[in-house]
């Protein structure tokens, strides 16, 4: 009797127009693929590169897996082909690294994000690695264009050939890009990544340097405690793409060395023979010009690459090709910004 009280009491207190919902119509969340999207390919070598994709919905249920799927033969792939499985279990962008690839091959690629529902994908792009080239003089092998070039050089002026301009010790961070802005607010350690290339008031004696690390000028005897490139295992920073580093002072001199034996170019202070003969060598080397003295005008007359050593305190060794002034090895400011040609490991 009590019972039949208690009820008519509910009922009574919510008027008439209330409604009872049966327990089995409560309302269920509907589950759902996630949406995954592709992002563009970035750091391409002749082994590797680097795919980014982004998570916008999970679907109603957690993301078991996420990452990249590639292939050189299915413009679609799937998760039934190759497949990276590090993007991560939530909303938001993840970047996945593909190694082991083969050089000079076309791949399909696209980001993919599996829940219990299933697997969704993105759009579907593609990429072809880099390739490598034989020294005649070394049989040391290299890549076979500048480092962030999108093709190999068909002229001495192809501008697509000419690739991106370093810092010397940093890493692929994005400042080397030719359009980064810039900053004259060093980088507080060697390590830290940074969009921006950093400049400031040009001094020859002493100049600046890109970070304010207070152990970046550090030794141990006659041995850099910071060795942010270096030609055993590329580096802490090695901005080379996988399976590749930076190459020392003798292995670039050796090459120059050889293009100088082989009647391609002349080392001296009046060689009209520096563009054409650097073209023409296995290298294929354009005129990607320089950044340097505090300058943000391109100086398009000379091109220069770092190598993997240190000159002192605040220079590092590079070698220089110059219209007019000769091919030379030259150590110059870490600040400045040159080229890069990468070599395999």
């Amino acid at each position: 009797m009590k019972k039949r009280i208690s009820l008519l009491l509910i009922f009574y207190t919510l008027g008439a127009n209330a409604q009872v919902i049966p327990v089995g119509f409560m309302q269920k969340t509907v589950l759902a693929f996630p949406s995954v999207s592709t992002s563009s390919v970035s750091n391409i070598g002749p082994y590797s590169a680097s795919m980014s994709g982004t998570i916008s919905t999970m679907g109603g249920s957690s993301i078991i897996t996420s990452g990249i799927c590639y292939s050189n033969s299915n413009q679609n792939p799937t998760t039934s082909d190759n497949v990276t499985t590090d993007g991560g279990t939530s909303i938001g962008t993840y970047t996945s690294s593909l190694i082991n690839l083969t050089q000079g091959t076309t791949y399909y690629v696209r980001a993919y994000a599996t829940n219990s529902q299933g697997t969704a994908y993105g759009t579907s792009t593609s990429f072809s690695t880099y390739g490598t080239v034989t020294s005649p003089y070394t049989n040391r092998i290299w890549m076979d264009r500048n480092l962030g070039a999108t093709q190999v050089a068909t002229s001495s002026t192809d501008a697509a050939s000419f690739g991106d301009l370093y810092q010397w010790g940093r890493s692929n961070d994005g400042g080397a890009l030719r359009s980064a802005p810039s900053t004259s607010t060093p980088l507080p350690t060697y390590t830290t990544p940074s969009t921006y290339y950093i400049t400031n008031s040009f001094n020859y004696v002493n100049d600046k340097s890109w970070t304010s690390d207070a152990n970046w000028n550090s030794k141990t005897g006659s041995t850099w405690n910071v060795q942010p490139w270096n030609d055993t295992n590329g580096g802490v920073n090695n901005p080379c793409p996988y399976g590749t580093r930076v190459p020392n002072t003798y292995e670039w001199t050796a090459e120059l060395n050889g293009m100088i034996n082989a009647g391609l170019i002349t080392n001296t202070n009046t060689a009209t023979n520096i563009a054409s003969g650097t073209f023409s060598s296995f290298l294929k080397i354009p005129q990607a010009g320089v950044y340097e003295n505090g300058s943000t005008t391109l100086n398009s007359s000379k091109t220069v690459f770092w190598t993997t050593d240190r000159q002192d305190t605040f220079s590092a060794k590079e070698i220089r090709f110059w219209p007019g002034q000769g091919a030379y090895q030259n150590a110059n400011h870490y600040r400045m910004r040159y080229s890069l040609r990468c070599i395999a490991k």
